[in-house]
């Protein structure tokens, strides 16, 4: 049985060390299928031709900058913070 509970422990960690590799703009953009305000953010994120930034500073800014909707930014709150959670 040891070998059983083995392979789920193996399974959760390589799921977790993913996680850990993930830059959110790569998280972001797999969420562009999401029928919420994250998966319209994945969405206009895709079409935006800037390079994208690994930090929330980065895109706090440049949402900022382009004059986004207050309901972008609060999408983005939600999503840097899911994000987060998926890291722990």
């Amino acid at each position: 049985m040891a070998g059983v509970a083995d392979d789920v422990h193996e399974k959760e960690l390589e799921a977790y060390m993913s996680t850990q590799k993930k830059t959110f703009w790569r998280w972001l953009k797999e969420q562009g299928e999401r029928n919420d305000a994250v998966g319209d953010l994945a969405t206009d994120a895709l079409h935006d031709s800037a390079h994208k930034g690994g930090t929330l500073k980065w895109w706090t800014k440049h949402l900022h900058e382009h004059d986004a909707s207050p309901d972008a930014k609060n999408a983005l709150q939600d999503a840097w913070a899911e994000y987060t959670r998926g890291r722990r």
